[in-house]
């Protein structure tokens, strides 16, 4: 319709050209005989005349977006074809074209997902107005001869974007960009997690006025941080950082985050048990509690152990092992909305630990404590007594997830009132006023899967989903069938919790 129709034809096209996937959708609103293909590359066939630039300068002013990612990653749809643009050609289209800046209006660029060479990243900055705003600089390879262009392209990108608030660099080598982000006076996000963090950079990044997001990796020696001033960053509210514990240390004692709201940390590296306490009191050190709403730690490495090895408990033993009393410095962040502890260590921690949790952390809406399928949880841990502080003392907190004993209720057995916790009182169970509606779990040991979820729906009255995960580990034929039996028991406890709830609104209404 908007082929035959001028009213509808301009905005028609600017929806249709805001988002492209590369370059060649333009390179082929060129006459059909001034470009050919040759393979998967496409390439000019001749010398561009005025006149054939007509519709490329048409169209090239409303585009927004440049190198969108396939549509099974990032769910655009905006598919992409099996044709990337010769290097050769982007220099002869610099080379002839009939003005300066051909992307006025550009505003984010993905420069892995545009199939360029590196070299050529100058002469594609060249073709970008002062309208930037995002820019993703990812290499997969990064060669010796590409550096100096790569460099000198990230310096055009500083002088040249005013506007620009967003910067993501990626790169497989120990490229140096601490000079040329200086030049960046707008930028409020800045990630560069592949190259760790120097003294340069660490005082560059205290220079720029405007930035409240970044995220960092830490060197595996950082002796740099132990010899320079402590550094303040009044603005920044998201910090994420990566490195092991050993390096997290002195960076916590050399840079101090009094606004940062929200904060994680991949750890790169098991650490040993003693520096688990010096984990958690070097965030405090460097976090401050008013602030801090939103902690997350993790890991990106699977561990060597498995739920059948021989795990040692000492304090000498090598790997980490998380207790209870690790997390008391933890619970001066009293602003605390999510916390999200998953690392692939060895965890044994009590009831008591989440006890203190829920009335440290009365803002809470969503906790996940060693929920991950790498976890490894030695027996004597967390019961079904874990849940009910939550319901008490946490009236917004809507997901949990973690790993929990509920094989106490079981036929034989009856509920014990301290089950309940603070929820009984005065020999009777008062009601629960709890919003959890989300309950993810290990595949945890359980009893009865219909006295669980009795359990469960009294405590958590809202709640709406059970789920529980697989684990990680290879599995003997013994485990498998252990595994199998309790994901059918809490595939029960799911049906009973969905009968429940639609039994209580039957009531309400």
């Amino acid at each position: 319709m908007a082929s035959v129709n001028k009213t509808l034809h301009d905005p028609a096209a600017r929806t249709l050209w805001a988002d492209l996937p590369d370059l060649v959708p333009l390179v082929k609103t060129f006459p059909e005989d001034a470009w050919e293909t040759q393979g998967y590359q496409i390439h000019l066939s001749r010398t561009l005349s005025l006149s054939d630039w007509a519709s490329f300068l048409k169209y090239c002013r409303f585009v927004k977006t440049l190198g969108l990612v396939p549509r099974h990653e990032s769910g655009s749809n905006c598919a992409r074809t099996d044709l990337k643009l010769n290097f050769l050609a982007l220099v002869e289209i610099c080379a002839m074209r009939p003005v300066f800046v051909l992307l006025p209006c550009l505003r984010s660029f993905n420069w892995r997902a545009l199939n360029l060479l590196d070299k050529t990243m100058p002469v594609f900055l060249s073709l970008v107005g002062e309208s930037l705003r995002r820019a993703q600089v990812d290499f997969e390879r990064l060669g010796y001869d590409n550096r100096t262009a790569v460099s000198c392209a990230l310096t055009t990108l500083s002088q040249h974007s005013p506007l620009l608030q967003r910067l993501e660099i990626g790169l497989a080598s120990g490229l140096s960009v601490w000079a040329a982000l200086e030049g960046f006076k707008t930028l409020k996000v800045f990630k560069y997690v592949t190259v760790p963090l120097t003294d340069t950079g660490m005082k560059t990044l205290a220079s720029l006025p405007a930035l409240t997001e970044c995220a960092v990796a830490l060197p595996k020696r950082p002796s740099f941080l132990e010899n320079i001033n402590q550094t303040v960053f009044p603005r920044l509210e998201k910090l994420s950082v990566a490195g092991t514990v050993d390096a997290y240390g002195p960076f916590s004692r050399a840079a101090l985050f009094p606004a940062v709201t929200h904060f994680d940390f991949d750890i790169t590296m098991v650490p040993r048990v003693r520096d688990l306490y010096r984990l958690f009191y070097a965030i405090r050190r460097q976090l401050c509690p008013e602030r801090l709403e939103h902690l997350k730690v993790f890991t990106t490495i699977k561990p060597r152990a498995s739920p059948d090895s021989e795990i040692t408990t000492g304090e000498n033993d090598a790997r980490a092992i998380v207790r209870s009393t690790h997390f008391g410095s933890l619970f001066e962040f009293v602003r605390l909305r999510s916390f999200d502890f998953g690392p692939s260590w060895t965890y044994q921690v009590d009831d008591e630990l989440f006890a203190s949790m829920a009335k440290a952390w009365p803002l809470l809406e969503t906790l996940s404590f060693g929920a991950a399928s790498t976890c490894i949880h030695l027996p004597g841990g967390p019961t079904l007594r874990a849940l009910s502080p939550f319901a008490v003392h946490c009236p917004n907190l809507k997901a949990i997830a973690l790993h929990l004993d509920a094989s106490e209720l079981s036929a034989d057995k009856e509920v014990t009132d301290d089950l309940y916790g603070e929820l009984w009182a005065d020999g009777r169970r008062t009601r629960s006023t709890s919003k959890v509606t989300r309950l993810r779990l290990q595949t945890s040991p359980i009893g009865l899967p219909r006295e669980v979820a009795k359990f469960l729906s009294m405590v958590f009255p809202d709640l709406e989903r059970v789920d529980a995960s697989d684990s990680y580990y290879e599995e003997t034929p013994g485990r498998k069938i252990l595994r199998q039996t309790r994901q059918r028991k809490w595939g029960e406890v799911r049906q009973y919790i969905g009968l429940m709830r639609a039994a209580r609104l039957d009531e309400r209404y």
